[in-house]
């Protein structure tokens, strides 16, 4: 009895030593990434530039949540996403869809690959791909009515194979199902001049960069932003601008990937994204604002796929764990 307890004892510590283990080599590899980046870093910021007529290079493995859906045969880039989690991409719905007659989404006959380590410096060979599974569009996504883009334009895409956690590839930051307060707590940042970012993946003549470029942007009141889009008599109507919804914003500097922006670009603030974008502005009219959907209005639609794609992780772990009990409890039967 006393050796089948030791026995017992043995394999959980075994199993939990494991588990450790692995966790060991994992910071071990964090701190390689970090010491290198260290040594590199004097060399990447000489390439961060900014001027009239191109975005900011973002910084060595920053935004590691961002990545780029292309197409699988030809490999042109679709649209923009954010990782949910490191199997699920959030993106928007127009990407992959064409509109009925009544303006509803049906899904386009094409498959996708996602690309992930976009936003680090040429050369760096840090970047993944992964093919999409699947996609699942928002169940009221449909055409709008006026020249603004789509209605309830959101989308996630299901990966066949799981990313590898790096520091290019890192899910974002997800918020509560406190919907209100999230409501609340933007608000303020707003009314206080909030300035965040956005990256783009800007097209020049006919060729699309392979890297992202970032556009600062300060925010604009729910009165300025209904002004500026009255510059356009088609959008110059209350409907338009959906306060609870839609938030706009406007370039620091008037550069030229603004006008090409990715629809699903996303709203980057204080190292959170809190929206992605609904309409650029159009290049014939410098003070047209960028029109951005707030992400807490789909948080509905978007939440299950992450603690879906938690949950299964959190099952593999604990197998790893109660794996040699098993096997212990079927050598003791």
């Amino acid at each position: 009895m006393q050796s089948s307890i030791s026995t017992l004892v043995f394999y959980l510590l075994l199993g939990l030593v494991f588990s450790q283990g692995v966790d060991c080599k994992q910071a071990s590899k964090r701190k390689d990434r970090e010491r290198r980046r260290e040594e590199e870093s004097s060399t990447e910021k000489a390439n961060v530039t900014i001027n009239n007529n191109k975005g900011r290079i973002p910084s060595y493995g920053d935004y590691p949540f961002v990545v780029s859906v292309e197409t699988r045969s030809g490999r042109t880039h679709v649209c923009i996403g954010v990782l949910l989690s490191l199997t699920h991409v959030l993106s928007a719905c127009h990407c992959f869809c064409s509109p009925n007659k009544s303006g509803s989404a049906i899904l386009k006959k094409e498959n996708y690959t996602v690309i992930a380590g976009l936003t680090t410096l040429r050369g760096k060979r840090s970047y993944q791909t992964r093919d999409v599974l699947n996609i699942t569009v928002h169940p009221k996504c449909k055409t709008s009515h006026i020249d603004i883009g789509w209605e309830n334009d959101c989308a996630v895409l299901r990966l066949v194979k799981i990313f590898s956690n790096t520091q290019y590839a890192q899910p974002i930051r997800i918020f509560s199902n406190m919907r209100d307060e999230v409501e609340e707590e933007f608000a303020d940042l707003v009314t206080q001049g909030l300035k965040c970012s956005t990256l783009v993946r800007p097209v020049y003549g006919n060729v699309t960069i392979g890297m992202f470029e970032e556009i600062d942007m300060t925010s604009l009141t729910p009165y300025r932003c209904y002004r500026s889009l009255c510059l356009q008599r088609n959008l110059c109507a209350p409907h338009v601008l959906n306060i609870a919804r839609d938030v706009c914003f406007t370039p620091v500097q008037n550069m030229g990937p603004v006008c090409g922006m990715n629809t699903a670009s996303p709203l980057i603030c204080g190292g959170f994204v809190w929206g992605m974008l609904k309409w650029a502005p159009s290049c014939n009219k410098t003070e047209s604002p960028m029109l951005f959907s707030l992400l807490h209005s789909f948080m509905d639609f978007y939440a299950p796929f992450v603690s879906s794609a938690i949950t299964k992780h959190f099952h593999f772990n604990v197998l790893l764990l109660i794996l040699p009990l098993a096997l212990l409890l079927s050598k003791i039967n």
